[in-house]
């Protein structure tokens, strides 16, 4: 009986509603279905590799791995779980250096080791404990590998053996790079190999490389305000030494008379205004980034400014062909026209921490994080970008929808995934079919590349 009563008035209503003529399901407008048959979707796949770490992604060129594992190796060996208990968010930032000649790697970490390492199968062939960590790449050359600390201490190390050969005190923390000046001829004359460096004083220093000889140096004033800590490496570039300072500024100096060919202020406005990523040069143009938020494009000769793009806390960037790619810590990555500026595609990865500089290998964008690599196809990207703006021409959707569809589909753009242990903070190097990756765990990985 009392079922009867429930089920009449629903019955009622149903009749009601058919004779009233109510919509049905069938009746209402369905959403336009987004199709990008170029994304080749198929079902995630994972992959396990021998040390128990993940592999996997979303597309159906995970049927073969892009890359695998070749070996793995702790820079310093006390570095382990007992030290991270101390360490929250431990973070190596110094990026491996590749000798392919001898087919050696060096490397430093944040507890003071530098080490020379085999590239081909990660035996340590020599480690050296140095006065305060290393937070940059090294440098090298015939006989000596140069490498700079936090204490302010420049080394001249014997590359085959890590022997002290000179020391060179500056008065700020050396968080960047040294680049080399090779040996030239001036006027008939012979002008041995230098060695330039900046410290986070805001010096451009230059010594001589044979025993670390103070020659030379550009000084800017540090601005009253605050600023991020680290300091733009120089860059060698035709003979003319390009660099950033923590005020904004961009200069060109030419080397055989130290002469200053130009300078340009990159300040927008007052708020961390600096200039701390390694510049990047293409075809006669020189990228900037400026961490209060953009990217700017120079001409290497005029110093004039081209275009600029803003990207908040905007990091290092990568170049493909007439493609310039782009990325922030905060899981932002755009592609842009490099004559233009104008934005090709942009993206947000959510769960990106932290979001390292981007590194291109044929037609792969190579990324790392907090959580570790990944590895995105470029041509997707690009057919993602294509497929949302004939959806946009066709059905009108708003610029709110296509940016949900991306969100949602951008998944299947990812070729590859990489989990290692706390990511990564530096940039990984690429050569010869290998990529070898320095995790901030203090871990060295070397991966081979299939084509």
């Amino acid at each position: 009986m009392y079922q009867r009563l429930i089920l009449f008035p629903i019955l009622l209503g149903s009749l009601l509603a058919l004779g009233t003529g109510c919509p049905s399901k069938a009746r209402v407008k369905q959403r336009p279905t987004f199709r990008c048959d170029a994304l080749g979707i198929a079902p995630k796949k994972r992959f396990q590799v021998a040390n128990g770490e993940f592999l996997g992604g979303s597309s159906t060129s995970l049927r073969r791995q892009l890359i695998k594992l070749a070996w793995r190796r702790a820079i310093d060996p006390s570095f382990g779980a007992r030290q991270l208990t101390w360490r929250l968010n431990p973070e190596e930032t110094a990026r491996p250096v590749l000798d392919p000649e001898e087919g050696h790697l060096f490397v430093g970490n944040e507890q003071r080791f530098f080490s020379s390492l085999s590239a081909k199968t990660g035996k340590i062939i020599w480690s050296k404990r140095l006065q305060g960590r290393v937070v940059s790449a090294a440098t090298f050359d015939q006989d000596r590998v140069y490498v700079g600390t936090t204490s302010g201490l420049l080394y001249a190390l014997s590359r085959q053996t890590g022997k002290e050969i000179w020391k060179y005190q500056a008065k700020g923390e050396i968080l960047s790079s040294p680049v080399l000046i090779p040996e030239r001829e001036d006027k008939d004359k012979e002008i041995p190999a230098q060695l330039a460096f900046t410290s986070s004083d805001n010096k451009l220093q230059v010594l001589q490389a044979k025993d670390g000889k103070w020659l030379w140096q550009v000084k800017h004033d540090p601005p009253e305000q605050l600023t991020i800590r680290g300091q733009a490496p120089p860059t060698l570039h035709n003979g003319i030494l390009y660099t950033g300072f923590s005020d904004g500024t961009v200069i060109a100096l030419r080397v055989e008379d130290t002469q200053q060919l130009w300078k340009v202020s990159l300040r927008d406005n007052d708020r961390f205004p600096d200039v701390d990523s390694p510049l990047t040069f293409h075809k006669g143009k020189v990228f900037a980034a400026s961490y209060n938020g953009a990217l700017h494009a120079i001409d290497a000769k005029t110093g004039k400014k081209l275009w600029k793009h803003k990207l908040k806390f905007a990091s290092k960037v990568a170049i493909k062909h007439n493609e310039v790619f782009a990325t922030n810590p905060e899981g932002d990555i755009v592609s842009l026209n490099k004559e233009s500026g104008k934005v090709r595609w942009k993206s947000h990865f959510k769960h990106a921490k932290s979001l390292g500089a981007p590194v291109v290998y044929n037609n792969n964008l190579i990324l790392g994080d907090r959580n570790g690599m990944k590895i995105l196809d470029i041509k997707k990207l690009n057919a993602l970008r294509t497929c949302l703006q004939q959806h946009k021409k066709v059905y009108k959707s708003s610029d709110l929808e296509l940016e949900k569809i991306q969100k949602r589909y951008q998944k299947y753009t990812t070729v590859q995934k990489i989990r290692l242990g706390h990511g990564l903070a530096s940039r990984p190097i690429v050569s010869s079919g290998m990529m070898y990756a320095f995790t901030n765990e203090g871990k060295l990985y070397a991966f081979r590349l299939q084509r």
